[in-house]
């Protein structure tokens, strides 16, 4: 790294630009400078316009495709990933929370996974619930030496008495002034967005019949959303059925995260929730995608998640092709830290999204890059390669807009100004030949259904 006196910079050139704007197609022969100091771009032009002066690190690309830096909406840091159910991790956390400093502890191991993201493009995460502060404790310490990712913290989660997530990601409210006071305590943390737990989830289902049921009262939900947004934050909240959804937006939350089938009064709501703003849905397919495909035995789950896992699965699907359709801004993130969905993963959701939902390449690229960094405020930022823009790319052997899966192995990654060369995304083999088959079993039984561009 150079010095404020004499700041280093560096140059992509002989590059195939995919600028991460809606109408993005691949420039040729284009070059791209950014300084490594302030960790922002300097310009993009065509390579016969650069100039390169001595000193300045150059990397001729052969041509080789450079897309913005990918964002992902939705992550529990906390969370590895492993092939197993979450058991009784909230019993662990509880013992962690005894230990002192347990949120620094929190945090080093958030900074693991973190790692594992940047290494496989991942530039930005937004936390979507995470234990004992340690999110918020990380993204303080990224920040402050301008390390990669950038890091939306929400820390707790709220959730009802016995909700999802209790103990693990969020923390119990018995009360609505239980609830409110929780919203204080999140915003006097340092949180970037509060999540609440409207719904119960696929892992803790107990019947074939039971996703997402309703769990959080409207009047809790209506006390929270409004107590975060009178303190000038927004809301984000779990949810996996219709009557969830509703629930949600009459409350005004501004970011629905998973979804479920859509009626045109919730249509309506998305461009005019409850709190008389506009919501958005986060598109999070990756983690029932293991329940729905493998053995019972295999995931360490009861029969009765799968069958919700295959219900709320195409729940997701069917909301976010009605939300697309209806012009609800759609974002992309994987749930990463669940069992089987690692944090270098996002591409396989990039994968799913664009063959059941989007048909799109470009509208795929977009809504993980410049789409998600408008979703969380950060557009002015983050989300595109142009001038001024925080320096976040991916360098890839192939064109992803006619093989999304280029985005599985970067040949180079720049985060926050920083150049990875030749990163090693860190990944269990076995782990990832399952994640396979199960990919190519869900995308050729949506083949079957007609439901995949020819």
């Amino acid at each position: 790294m150079g010095s404020t006196l004499f700041p280093t910079y560096h140059a992509f050139r002989n590059c195939t630009l995919l600028d991460g704007t809606r109408k993005m197609r691949p420039q040729e022969h284009m070059s791209v400078i950014w300084c490594e100091d302030s960790g922002t771009i300097d310009a993009v032009l065509p390579d016969e316009d650069a100039q390169y002066p001595t000193g300045m690190g150059v990397w001729d690309l052969g041509g080789r495709f450079v897309t913005p830096g990918l964002v992902n909406l939705h992550a529990h840091l906390a969370g590895g990933g492993k092939p197993a159910s979450s058991g009784d991790n909230a019993a662990l956390v509880a013992k962690i929370s005894q230990v002192p400093m347990s949120d620094r502890i929190g945090s080093m191991l958030m900074d693991g996974n973190l790692r594992e993201a940047v290494q496989a493009g991942v530039t930005c995460v937004r936390s979507a619930g995470d234990p004992l502060w340690g999110d918020i404790r990380l993204r303080d310490r990224l920040d402050k030496k301008g390390s990669a990712p950038k890091l939306v913290a929400a820390g707790w989660g709220i959730t009802p008495t016995r909700g999802h997530g209790a103990g693990l990601v969020a923390r119990e409210a018995e009360t609505v002034d239980d609830a409110r006071r929780q919203v204080r305590e999140i915003v006097e943390h340092g949180a970037d967005v509060v999540k609440l737990f409207i719904t119960g989830g696929v892992y803790d289902a107990d019947a074939p019949d039971t996703p997402g049921r309703v769990l959080m009262s409207q009047e809790m939900a209506d006390a929270i959303v409004e107590e975060t947004h009178q303190l000038g934050l927004p809301t984000m909240a779990h949810v996996e059925s219709s009557d969830g959804v509703r629930r949600a937006l009459l409350a005004g939350v501004d970011s629905i995260e998973h979804g479920a089938p859509l009626d045109d009064e919730m249509l309506r709501l998305f461009k005019k929730n409850g709190a008389g703003r506009a919501s958005t849905l986060t598109c999070t397919l990756s983690p029932a995608v293991p329940f729905c495909t493998m053995p019972a035995e295999k995931t360490h789950s009861e029969p009765a998640v799968k069958a919700c896992a295959d219900q709320v699965f195409d729940g997701m699907v069917e909301c976010a092709r009605q939300a697309l359709r209806a012009g609800v801004t759609v974002g992309l993130g994987t749930d990463a830290g669940c069992p089987y969905i690692s944090h270098g993963d996002l591409w396989r959701e990039l994968v799913y999204f664009d063959a059941l939902v989007a048909h799109d390449p470009a509208l795929t690229l977009h809504t993980a890059t410049l789409g998600n960094a408008r979703i969380i405020g950060l557009e002015e930022k983050l989300g595109s390669i142009a001038p001024g823009k925080q320096a976040d790319m991916i360098v890839l052997e192939k064109n992803p807009l006619e093989d999304l899966s280029a985005l599985r192995a970067p040949f180079h990654v720049v985060a926050r100004g920083r150049i990875i060369e030749h990163p090693r995304p860190k990944r269990d083999p076995a782990l990832q030949a399952d994640l396979d088959a199960a990919m190519a079993q869900v995308l050729a039984k949506a083949e079957e259904r007609g439901t995949l561009v020819p």
